[in-house]
């Protein structure tokens, strides 16, 4: 019961965590196409170009996405991010520092 309930609560935060990314893409400036694009994934790869981002940063981001997508779309508790909680915040900053967003100096 307590496993279950932990995975669930990681779910949550995967949850969380994805939505201030997308909050915080929005606001970043001078990406050509940035705000016409259409979903997450598009958006990071536009970005991850843009700011010449490398593989290890970007396929972290991409992977908690991914998780999410998971947790959200398909009902699976126990999706694999491959960070744990304590990691996933860090990974979403140094990824849009990379990216030249303005609060992640």
């Amino acid at each position: 019961m307590v496993s279950a309930l932990r995975d669930y609560i990681f779910g949550l935060m995967l949850v969380a965590v994805v939505a201030q990314l997308e909050d915080d893409i929005a606001t970043i400036q001078g990406v050509p196409g940035l705000r016409n694009a259409g979903g997450l994934a598009t958006k990071i790869r536009l970005l991850r170009f843009q700011f010449r981002v490398n593989d290890q940063v970007s396929d972290l981001v991409d992977r908690i996405k991914d998780a999410r997508n998971l947790f959200v779309h398909d009902g699976m508790v126990t999706a694999d991010a491959g960070c744990t909680r304590v990691e996933m915040a860090g990974h979403m900053v140094r990824f849009l520092q990379r990216c030249g967003h303005p609060d992640y100096p």
